[in-house]
């Protein structure tokens, strides 16, 4: 039987984490590449302690479908950077996100400021969503842009979420993915040479 999770906010006294909390730092140049879901799931850090893998240090689906995703372009989950909008684990309680986004806002900030990374990587339209409300930005789903944060230039690619309970964003993503081939290749190439 599956233990039931509490939920865990981090939210009301956020300005006393580190600025790696809930960030995990990815390798070499491909740490400034960052993904950013919206928050943590039962399955995923929350329990293991390291992103998009379980307890059991297996990759969870939505890691292997961002790996298959962007194997075209030598990436994968584990080597690059990743943090939640969210730091909060809500436990599917939806009315909650949010308030708990925008409370974890300065932290996810200050994380930005601090790693600088070149492109961020946005999973799902709900945490594009969030992003887009509390930075008072109108980036939309599947398009390659820039966004300058304290003189610091980085390009943003909002995809559907790879999770395994929709089936068609695998496909769209791919869409996605072919039409910002050219750009997000360019700018990973500059980065590698760096």
């Amino acid at each position: 039987m599956k233990k039931l999770l509490k939920e865990k906010h981090f939210c009301n006294n956020i300005s006393t984490y580190d600025y790696n909390f809930m960030l995990q730092k990815g390798r070499g140049w491909k740490s400034k590449i960052l993904f950013v879901g919206e928050s943590p799931s039962s399955g995923g850090w929350i329990v293991s302690g390291k992103a998009f893998y379980n307890t059991e240090n297996k990759l969870v689906p939505s890691g292997i479908k961002i790996n298959k995703l962007f194997e075209k372009f030598n990436l994968k989950i584990e080597d690059c950077s990743f943090t939640e909008l969210c730091k909060c684990f809500v436990n599917g309680n939806r009315e909650k996100i949010k308030s708990c986004c925008s409370k974890c806002w300065p932290l996810f900030l200050k994380q930005l400021n601090i790693i600088k990374p070149k492109i961020i990587i946005i999973l799902g339209k709900k945490t594009l969503d969030i992003f887009n409300e509390n930075n008072r930005s109108n980036f939309e789903m599947g398009i390659f842009s820039d966004w300058c944060i304290k003189n610091h230039k980085v390009f943003i690619l909002p995809i559907f979420h790879p999770s395994p309970i929709n089936p068609r964003s695998y496909k769209l993503n791919e869409n996605i993915l072919n039409n910002c081939f050219l750009g997000l290749k360019k700018q990973l190439k500059l980065l590698y040479e760096k």
